[in-house]
């Protein structure tokens, strides 16, 4: 059961770490595994503090291990000037190139408390990170639709906000859902989500390693950097979810053979401004749109009808608002949501 699988503890790199492509980690890693890497104690900046990179928290999210290949071969681990952990998520997931697996939860959900109660591998990287306190943390992802590369906070803390505009002057600040990640890690350190495109793009692969090269080297300069005044940041406010007993499908337009449809296009409107009257998509007959649509907002309270209305069939936005992750693969909404609604946040 994976409530009571502890977590495993490495000291250093598998011999294949290099060579595996991710459908391959279940052969090097038997589970959640946390890569503690020593630093050098010959060298004059061995007394900074560690870094914590995460990835494959959702096992089909591959840019993360692969941008972690690409830095840690040129890096030479065994010579290292600061400590750096890395944890391998889902590895279950990873093998079968899926987000989870339906008998697991999503791990990019467990880290509240009630979570970290239930989960003995998630309570135990908790314990660890607090005892060896990492200068910043870093959580990478992918996202299923399409975006332009950005980064995520869950406090506007200046030093998240200046870590996030190193990798993109694209920032969003959420709050929910509970249980993400970097939710816990930033009570321990300045934490920030990278949400870099979709999987196997080799462009946001080299891009990120880069990024992390960047946080090796001088983490701490970056998180004085300032550079968030060069981003646009935004407040993620409202979630979409279809309800789990829906028929849905994709469309570019009405059917008559099924309650929702989700129009064709919707990913080109991510990180728009969309105005009051923008179709997402459209009910058919006299169904009710609550009983396939909901939103919820940051207290996770239902405020459909402060966002959307239904007029002749098409379900239209009321008011001016900005989306993300946005999505059209079926699998994601099932697993997750639609997507997310935003507005701007100005910083003082």
């Amino acid at each position: 059961m994976i409530e009571k699988k502890g977590l495993n503890l490495l000291t250093e790199l598998p011999k294949r770490f290099f060579d595996v492509k991710v459908e391959e980690v279940g052969e090097l890693f038997s589970g959640p595994t946390l890569i503690h890497l020593k630093s050098d104690l010959k060298s004059k900046k061995s007394e900074k503090l560690p870094l914590f990179v995460s990835t494959l928290l959702h096992g089909n999210e591959t840019t993360g291990f692969y941008a972690l290949q690409r830095w840690l071969i040129d890096l030479k681990p065994d010579n290292l000037h600061r400590d750096i952990m890395i944890f391998i998520g889902n590895v279950n997931a990873a093998t079968a190139n899926l987000r989870r697996n339906e008998s697991e939860p999503d791990f990019n959900r467990i880290w509240n408390q009630a979570c970290l109660n239930k989960y003995l591998f998630a309570r135990e990287l908790h314990t660890y990170l607090k005892n060896n306190r990492p200068v910043a943390s870093i959580d990478v992802h992918n996202t299923s639709g399409d975006n332009p590369t950005y980064s995520c906070v869950n406090r506007l803390d200046m030093s998240a906000l200046d870590l996030a505009a190193e990798f993109s002057k694209i920032i969003v600040y959420f709050t929910q859902p509970d249980g993400v990640m970097t939710k816990m890690l930033s009570e321990i350190s300045p934490a920030v989500t990278l949400e870099s495109g979709r999987s196997q793009d080799w462009v946001h692969i080299d891009e990120v390693a880069r990024y992390l090269s960047r946080c090796y080297e001088d983490v701490e300069s970056l998180l004085v950097s300032k550079k968030v005044h060069e981003s646009k940041v935004f407040h993620s406010l409202y979630r979409l979810e279809v309800h789990d007993s829906s028929d849905f499908m994709i469309s570019s337009d009405a059917r008559d053979d099924c309650s929702l449809v989700i129009r064709k296009d919707l990913e080109s409107l991510n990180f728009q401004e969309l105005d009051s009257g923008t179709i997402f998509g459209w009910l058919n007959g006299k169904s009710k749109l609550r009983n396939h649509l909901s939103v919820y907002n940051e207290s996770r309270e239902d405020v459909t009808d402060n966002v959307f209305e239904v007029k002749d069939g098409s379900i239209q936005l009321v008011r001016t608002l900005i989306p993300s992750m946005l999505t059209v693969s079926e699998p994601a909404i099932k697993l997750d949501c639609l997507g997310y609604l935003m507005e701007r946040v100005e910083l003082s």
